[in-house]
């Protein structure tokens, strides 16, 4: 059943509220958006509503506090581009059917927050916009990036305590390597000079020796495993993901002598709990203890390398 939100209720609504409740309603009168647009209450949740025409969405974007829009179906291109205009905190969460042009009048504005959340694609030249744009962003929700929307991305990550973060982004941990890898500059950022331990494997054949190398450095923030195998490939030259039992050998042979700096944190091994292959093994780095870990959680990493007599 259609509830709509009509100018004679907006009116009823106590004029000193410091938040008005209106979810619920699944439509909103034109003239019920010019009413709102005059209240001074700090902010207003419309969740509910699943459409809403221009002139609403001009009006609505008048009110001079935070707005929840959350559920509404669909936005057209001048919807978006009037509540661009929005100078407070925006939430469009769970709205999919949303044009590129939409998307970049909505990003282009400064907004104190934008929560778009569920977005599944973020074109480029969306992309692009955020880059060069400080404004709060919520973009939870996103599947599909590609590598020149993961370089711009990159651009709002800052470097805090030797740590990589992002600058008033929120992102699904899961897409944190593909825009991440774009501040390493190098493969020497995480081999650096190698450290030489011995191998817990006490039986090798051919080239190979009971000595592994292990990479001076961590990568310089944390990800859940699916990244952690990226990584591993586009370092390459047979750098690696340690096993559980190498990870218990670092930390014994480097974190506790204190030779090389571990965060006290877990790191992903190349173990799956044998039960579920959704669970990896980690080792935490405060205690040197080992446990299953989601792969969808996220764990510092540092890889290794059999070393390889001259």
């Amino acid at each position: 059943m259609t509830v709509s939100l009509t100018s004679e209720i907006i009116r009823s609504i106590p004029e000193d509220l410091f938040y008005i409740d209106l979810s619920g309603f699944s439509s909103i009168n034109d003239d019920a958006a010019i009413e709102l647009a005059k209240k001074s209450a700090k902010s207003v949740n419309l969740s509910g509503i699943k459409n809403i025409s221009d002139e609403a969405a001009e009006n609505i974007s008048k009110f001079r506090g935070a707005i929840e829009l959350n559920g509404i179906y669909e936005l057209t291109d001048n919807s978006a581009e009037s509540l661009s205009f929005h100078k407070n905190s925006l939430e469009l969460n769970n709205l999919t059917d949303l044009s590129c042009f939409a998307l970049e009048s909505l990003v282009s504005k400064h907004h104190e927050a934008l929560y778009l959340n569920g977005i599944i694609d973020l074109p480029d030249s969306v992309s692009e916009i955020i880059s060069n744009n400080s404004s709060l962003i919520s973009l939870k929700g996103i599947q599909n990036l590609s590598e020149p929307s993961a370089k711009f991305l990159s651009k709002r990550v800052i470097k805090q305590n030797n740590e990589f973060e992002f600058n008033n982004i929120f992102i699904d941990l899961s897409l944190n390597y593909i825009i991440f890898k774009h501040i390493i500059e190098s493969k020497l950022e995480i081999i650096g000079q190698p450290y030489i331990i011995q191998s817990p494997v006490r039986e090798w054949a051919g080239h190979w020796t009971p000595e592994l190398e292990v990479a001076q450095f961590d990568f310089p923030f944390v990800m859940n495993f699916k990244s952690a195998k990226e990584a591993e490939i586009d370092i390459g030259e047979n750098w690696r993901i340690p096993t559980k039992t190498e990870l218990i050998e670092i930390y014994n042979q480097l974190k506790e002598t204190n030779i090389s700096n571990f965060e006290t944190y877990n790191y992903w091994s190349s173990n799956f709990d044998i039960d579920d292959r959704n669970f990896i093994y980690v080792t935490n780095f405060s205690n040197g203890n080992s446990h299953d870990y989601h792969r969808e959680d996220d764990a510092c990493l540092r890889l290794v390398r059999n070393k390889i007599l001259n």
